[in-house]
């Protein structure tokens, strides 16, 4: 999970650097596309992916082709929604690349975090001090 959250705070900080781009290289800007709104967003989806990574390392042999392939096919999900449903003309050429962005952040960041951060150790079961029984000999 922190792994997640620090690639969410650096996917924010990246995200609301294009938001502002975009925005005045479009001369448009959309009250819904606010930094604390973005970054939000960016630390939400990052943590969760983080979960999503933990399972695919645990469950799975290659877990970062399964977690790419997952991230972009869901970033281009929610911006193909984001496209069709948008309320406000121009609003999906701001926020669509900013899925991309946080999904790149996510997808370089959380795997290489995450073996950074250690996992607390299980106790290991005590060894038995006692021999097992002989079998019997007749």
């Amino acid at each position: 999970m922190l792994a997640g959250l620090l690639a969410g705070l650096a996917a924010a900080v990246l995200a609301n650097l294009t938001a502002w781009v975009l925005s005045r290289e479009l001369s448009r800007s959309f009250d819904q596309l606010n930094w604390p709104t973005i970054t939000r967003a960016a630390v939400i989806s990052c943590v969760l992916s983080s979960f999503v990574y933990f399972a695919l390392v645990r469950w799975t042999r290659r877990p970062v082709l399964w977690f790419a392939l997952g991230g972009l096919a869901f970033a281009g999900l929610d911006s193909w929604l984001v496209a069709v449903r948008a309320s406000d003309a121009g609003f999906a050429q701001i926020a669509n690349p900013l899925h991309f962005v946080v999904a790149a952040a996510a997808l370089v960041l959380v795997p290489v975090l995450a073996p950074a951060v250690p996992e607390p150790e299980q106790p290991r079961p005590r060894p038995q001090t006692t021999p097992p029984p002989l079998p019997n000999q007749h």
